[in-house]
């Protein structure tokens, strides 16, 4: 074989594959990006692995003019349905994320803005985004957005660039693989049309971990260790700062906006005031409260969930039981039972889950949480024995053994 020959058989073989790859992921499409508005939703078990690309790329797709911002929590537990209003069309959509960054979420609010004119904003609102350590973006993502009325060449040639990348990865094929099995075996969506994780997802976590008191046990940990290494350490100010950014942002644009701090288990209050980051949690709820002069100042309002009230003090079944539970998946995801109270109450605030929260009646309400925090863990010993081997086990993943003295809640 001549090596001209030898150099088109190459060049030809290199063409078939970057077109059978380039094929396959617009048909299979396992990061949701070729899909168009009202597709019906198919398995994606890879689809997390660029979620915020994919998210980037959904966005310009939905452009609705409500919509859901927040971290996993509201990402599973808030149904968009429930906060719809019936003048806003299209239907809500939820734009929750793992683990994001305040400034990830404000690039993405005002990216939704600039598309699509926002009129209505449900921002759940967690504790640990607000660590200074954790407040700034990853702005892979974008590259994939395309801004309107600001088209330009240079910016087309970089979303290609950006896609052809992500195209042409050993991570695509084999995300392709998994998510063709995937369909094989049927295996059902992870998300729904509104973009809300399904319970599939957790129904097949708390299987593999026995049961939701092996899985209660199992978060605790987790979650601790993502809370605020490096050394259980909290910056609020400069999280604090970014969120001031992100409400001066929503004002000035006169986008109705409901800040809600999304509620959280006893067991993962007592794990954080164990860690004796209980103070930091109240001084983050005073200055949120500070930023709101009065509960009826429009178009943004603060709305607390996290009341320590009977939602979240649901009782956990033991580890290996088959127990149930009615509003949680595990300490840190409630299931979308508990979001629809949530929703309700955000109709009217005042009753045992959420209540509005502003500068005038922060000290109050804090000290009727507090109250119930306390009567809690005074009942409760044998729980915080679990909390705390929770607590031991996150310490031990982060090498912050004897760095951290442990307090009693």
């Amino acid at each position: 074989m001549t090596s001209r020959r030898y150099l088109l058989v190459i060049a030809v073989t290199l063409l078939t594959a970057a077109v059978v790859l380039a094929t396959l992921q617009l048909r299979i499409d396992p990061y949701r990006l070729a899909a168009r508005a009202g597709d019906p939703e198919a398995a994606r078990p890879a689809l997390h692995r660029h979620e915020r690309v994919s998210r980037a790329v959904e966005l310009q797709r939905v452009c609705p003019h409500s919509i859901v911002f927040g971290s996993s929590r509201a990402l599973h537990g808030i149904d968009p349905a429930t906060i719809a209003v019936a003048a806003i069309e299209p239907p809500p959509y939820n734009f929750g994320l793992g683990s994001p960054s305040l400034r990830t979420l404000f690039d993405y609010l005002r990216m939704a803005h600039e598309r699509c004119s926002l009129q209505r904003i449900v921002f759940g609102l967690d504790f640990p985004m607000f660590n200074g350590h954790k407040v700034d973006a990853d702005r892979n993502y974008e590259r994939f957005w395309s801004r309107p009325d600001r088209h330009s060449v240079v910016g087309e040639l970089r979303r290609a660039v950006a896609f052809t990348e992500l195209t042409y990865s050993v991570d695509t094929v084999r995300d392709i693989l998994i998510t063709a099995r995937a369909r094989w075996r049927g295996d059902p969506p992870l998300r729904t049309a509104q973009g809300q994780t399904t319970d599939t997802y957790y129904q097949g976590k708390t299987a593999r971990l026995g049961g939701y008191g092996a899985s209660f046990d199992h978060e605790i940990s987790a979650y601790l260790s993502y809370l605020a290494p490096p050394a259980y350490a909290f910056d609020l100010p400069r999280g604090m700062a970014a969120f001031e950014e992100i409400l001066s942002y929503v004002r000035r644009e006169a986008i109705e906006t409901d800040f809600v701090v999304l509620p959280v288990h006893a067991y993962e209050q007592a794990g954080i005031a164990m860690l004796g980051l209980g103070g930091s949690r109240d001084e983050w709820l005073r200055a949120l409260a500070a930023l709101f002069p009065a509960a009826t100042v429009s178009p943004a309002r603060l709305v607390n969930c996290m009341l320590h009230g009977t939602l979240e003090t649901e009782e956990v079944p033991s580890a290996g039981s088959a127990g149930e539970m009615q509003y949680w998946w595990e300490s840190s995801h409630f299931k979308r039972k508990a979001g629809a109270v949530v929703a309700a109450e955000l109709r009217a605030p005042g009753g045992d889950t959420c209540r509005a929260l502003d500068a005038t009646s922060a000290e109050a309400q804090l000290r009727q949480v507090s109250d119930a925090r306390r009567r809690w863990t005074e009942r409760h010993s044998q729980d915080l024995v679990r909390v705390r081997t929770g607590v031991e086990a996150s310490l031990l993943a982060n090498r912050a053994v004897g760095k951290v003295r442990l307090q009693v809640p």
